[in-house]
């Protein structure tokens, strides 16, 4: 038998892996096959062999694997190593999903695929998606708060849901702070630059970025008919440090734009807190603006919004321990455009533990995740606090004065997150015959038909306690047990109206 003879494509596989057909190729060439030979021998390949039809790859090439081995860790390590190695668009989403922390609101998804919309010959952000959740990399998840999810399931780090809005809410902040920087310097037309959001994300040429707005400066004027016509700037945004892979969805989008002779002329700018050399270099290699949040805010700003990401991230621990540390963040940040609205719904969750705390010692979990155990319905516990035999579960809402409480907001509270947190309880043999109470707190006021429904449902409940404050209430409360920190919190940056 002839070495030639023996060389077999489900041999390969099974000593070396999944594996592109190109790598394949390349090895039995090195073993004395043609080119056309190890071509046909990869084509004519039966057996267990398999290779993902619906994926799209560079020079017609195919990612072959064993049946077997679908699904494996063999498999998504080898799939990841591959698209990294041809610069796939697969490759260039998982790489930005990573880099959002593993876990983002799936309407997101769009802007970090590195794909356009409704380009010829592209592939869409939704085939994207479909054929990575197909292999599963990546799978869905349901936030009552935030929505629809995805989450990179290979992820060396696995993220959670509390991390994810411990993220969003910094980066909804540095978001409307850059936004603010490029109105303020005249990069965009001040009224008409969009910034992403849960529902909708802004475009350009179809093409999803965290920041779109016309751009009327000198260079990228030009004349069409007569007339002056201005461009665009387009910008995506991270605080965390970025890697070279980490930028190439974004180099990619924008080579994508740039092709496009027919398009008005843009600016890129991807904004992070450091890049790498490598990174660096690739992105200047490409045109595209690069600055990171100390260019742009400064080192304390850049410091003051690092903080504010491990506060929320650990926010059990700083409630209990460092409520100074919230006035503090608070007051460096409250004076970004934008800022002092997201910080109050995130923070509001810390403030209403640390008073609950500091009243009553026991145990206190904040963001906690808890599933129905019959079915996979899950939501966020905001505050959770264990003294004694009794457990309270407090729902935080940390609005503006001029922002109360809706009734379909009560509702929804009253009607599916009281009946699932006591699902869970009861399952929990550590909890099941604990007391058990419900509280809804807001830093604002309730609408009128809210608080009439309130009342109408839950008067006569015996079997727990329900109960709710508003913003003076709480307040109250916090200057009772809270420290001066937090009950300063809430009166100047809460109660108080601000521009």
């Amino acid at each position: 038998m002839t070495r030639q003879n023996i060389l077999t494509v489900e041999s390969y596989l099974r000593d070396h892996g999944p594996a592109l057909s190109s790598e394949v190729s390349t090895f039995f060439q090195d073993r004395g096959l043609s080119a056309p030979t190890a071509r046909k021998r990869i084509e004519r390949a039966t057996g267990d062999i398999k290779w993902l039809y619906r994926l799209r790859l560079p020079h017609r090439q195919r990612f072959l694997y064993l049946e077997e081995q679908f699904g494996t860790d063999a498999f998504s390590q080898r799939f990841i190593e591959s698209m990294d190695k041809i610069r796939s668009v697969f490759g260039y989403a998982l790489f930005g999903l990573e880099a959002r922390g593993g876990i983002i609101p799936r309407s997101y998804f769009p802007i970090i695929s590195g794909t356009p919309q409704k380009i010829r010959g592209h592939l869409t952000p939704e085939s994207v998606l479909a054929i990575l959740e197909h292999l599963g990399a990546v799978y869905p998840l349901l936030n009552d708060d935030v929505g629809p999810c995805i989450q990179f399931a290979w992820a060396q780090q696995p993220s959670t849901i509390a991390k994810m809005k411990a993220r969003l809410a910094v980066e909804d902040v540095l978001v409307d702070a850059v936004a603010e920087w490029l109105r303020k310097l005249g990069f965009v037309s001040y009224d008409a630059v969009k910034t992403r959001a849960l529902i909708q994300q802004p475009e350009y040429a179809s093409v999803a970025f965290d920041i779109v707005g016309p751009s009327y400066i000198s260079p990228l004027m030009t004349f069409r008919k007569g007339k002056s016509v201005g461009g665009f700037l387009a910008a995506d945004i991270f605080i965390n440090d970025l890697q070279e892979r980490d930028v190439r969805y974004f180099v990619h989008k924008f080579g994508i734009l740039r092709s496009r002779r027919q398009l008005r002329p843009m600016i890129p700018m991807l904004v992070a807190g450091r890049f790498s050399p490598e990174a660096m270099r690739t992105l200047k290699a490409a045109g595209i603006l690069c600055p990171t949040i100390t260019n742009l805010f400064g080192g304390d700003i850049f410091d003051a919004l690092v903080k504010l990401l491990r506060t929320l991230e650990n926010a059990a621990a700083v409630a209990a321990t460092s409520p100074d540390q919230i006035y503090t963040l608070f007051s460096k940040l409250g004076s970004f455009q934008g800022a002092l609205g997201r910080m109050r719904g995130a923070m509001f969750e810390l403030v209403v533990g640390h008073a609950v705390q500091a009243e009553r010692t026991g145990m206190m979990e904040i963001g906690k995740y808890i599933r129905d155990p019959n079915n996979d319905d899950g939501a966020e516990d905001d505050v959770c606090h264990m003294h004694g035999p009794e457990v309270a579960c407090y729902e935080c809402k940390g609005y503006g004065p001029q922002h109360p409480v809706r009734l379909e907001e009560v509702k929804r509270w009253s009607e599916t997150r009281i009946p699932l947190i006591r699902k869970w309880l009861a399952a929990n043999s550590a909890l099941a015959k604990c007391r058990q109470s419900f509280a809804f707190w807001t830093s604002s006021t309730f609408e009128p038909d809210a608080l009439t429904y309130l009342q109408a449902r839950w008067s006569n409940t015996r079997k727990f306690k329900v109960t709710w404050k508003a913003g003076n209430e709480v307040a109250e409360y916090a200057d009772l047990y809270a420290s001066p920190a937090i009950a300063k919190v809430l009166r100047e940056f809460y109660l108080k109206e601000r521009g």
